[in-house]
């Protein structure tokens, strides 16, 4: 069987973080890795002024075919992954006699009033429904300018690239822990990214999305306290969960504060490694990766796998 790969790229707001594996139907290998600083912080709002400033958009173009060119890559399909804080995501209320183009137009006008984009400009809103009560549905929605992700199938297409998916860092690690959640015997748990400068958890109950949330990492305020602070705004919504995992990724899931959440929470803390236990296609590969925390490639990774699954 012919070996097929497909690339996850991760625009952070300091670098972009590429790995691609591949696979011959039984074995998965990382086939390429790398990684490029940008002069720009592309992985923030700014991402969004691209299409729109011809200097932002020479400048990514180079940056990206310069990583392309270093770091040659195997597959013509890749996975574009941006930030938990580029786009807005927010959980909305919405009224459940509303039908659902109703619902749809009204998560759109939330939308706009949180943003402030006005009606020139097209969103594309994605959403799901957490829960439900009484009075209202409440709604996960994810927004963002339409012309961003038709700027990256643009910029993707000129360097013969399809670009596959776009995605939010959060709810790509997201994804590949629910495939592989048997491995882990946990029905009720928290996912928790620790990022550069901000820090996102998603709570979930035998499947069923509880809900998420993201904010800013300060010195006053550092993770561990963003953490507690993020949990406790979900989980009052639920009284009646019970978390019995909480899983971490991210290049600022350090041990001790592995240990402070551990102790303080009373469940196991683990750390989730999409990349463990896959080996690299070669030598230098592992040499330039090993100059890295592993947790650095966990979201790039995360897209590759999916990709080929």
């Amino acid at each position: 069987m012919a070996a097929t790969s497909h690339t996850g790229l991760y625009l952070t707001d300091r670098d972009l973080r590429l790995v691609e594996c591949s696979t011959d139907g039984e074995y998965k290998v990382v086939s390429q890795v790398s990684v490029s600083e940008v002069e720009f912080p592309f992985g923030s709002p700014l991402l969004h002024e691209i299409p729109y400033n011809r200097k932002l958009a020479k400048e990514f173009i180079r940056t990206l075919t310069a990583l392309l060119r270093e770091s040659p890559i195997r597959s013509s399909r890749i996975s574009f992954v941006i930030p938990s804080i580029a786009p807005l995501i927010a959980s909305i209320p919405v009224d459940p006699r509303l039908s659902e183009d109703d619902k749809q137009r009204y998560l759109e006008w939330e939308c706009r009033q949180l943003t402030g984009y006005d009606e020139s400009i097209q969103l594309d809103v994605m959403s799901q429904q957490l829960y439900s009560n009484n009075e209202s549905e409440v709604h996960l929605a994810a927004c963002m300018p339409h012309q961003t992700s038709v700027f990256l199938k643009s910029v993707c297409s000129q360097l013969s690239l399809t670009l596959s998916v776009l995605d939010i860092d959060h709810f790509t690690v997201e994804e590949l822990l629910a495939r592989h959640l048997d491995e882990f015997n946990a029905a009720t748990y928290a996912l928790v990214g620790l990022t550069d400068d901000y820090a996102t958890v998603g709570v979930y109950e035998n499947g069923r999305y509880l809900g998420f949330k993201v904010n800013t990492v300060s010195a006053r305020e550092g993770y561990f306290a963003q953490v507690l602070r993020l949990l406790k705004g979900i989980l009052e919504d639920h009284p009646a969960v019970s978390l019995d995992t909480v899983f971490v990724f991210g290049e600022h899931a350090s041990s001790e504060l592995l240990q402070s959440l551990e102790s303080l929470l009373e469940i196991p803390v683990r750390r989730y490694e999409p990349m463990k236990g896959i080996p690299f296609l070669d030598s230098t590969l592992e040499e330039f990766a090993s100059h890295y925390s592993a947790s650095t490639f966990d979201v790039a990774i995360a897209a590759a796998l999916q990709g080929l699954e």
